[in-house]
């Protein structure tokens, strides 16, 4: 490799890491609120006040209704059912056990909450 060709390479490097932003992953509710996900810790949805993702205005959202978690060796999201009492829905289907999230899918809680996953 010459000294040009590694130059270039370096600075394109360099250029590829200035630019880059941190991905944004976030659940978009039917409402329009947005929550930012973080892919460190669980992320909980629900009524409760321990959840990240909080629901205060549909009853039928249980107090920890489902949790979102990232799996860094597969480099994906995933959802979670936590035994609520109205269930947690992805793209219109009842889920029993943990499923992996792609971005537009549609996470449905409760009675009427909606929400979009989405990255960014």
């Amino acid at each position: 490799m010459s000294y040009v060709t590694g130059l270039i390479q370096q600075t394109e490097l360099y250029m590829f890491k200035w630019f880059k932003k941190e991905k944004q992953v976030v659940l978009i509710s039917n409402s329009g609120k947005e929550f930012i996900l973080d892919s460190e810790i669980p992320n909980k949805i629900g009524r409760g006040q321990s959840a990240h993702v909080f629901v205060d205005d549909d009853l039928g959202v249980s107090r920890q209704n489902s949790v979102v978690t990232f799996d860094k060796k597969m480099n994906m999201y995933y959802i979670q059912d936590t035994d609520s009492k109205h269930g947690t829905y992805l793209n219109g289907e009842q889920i029993s056990e943990k499923k992996e999230l792609k971005s537009g899918d549609i996470i449905g809680i409760g009675k009427y909450t909606k929400f979009t996953f989405g990255i960014r």
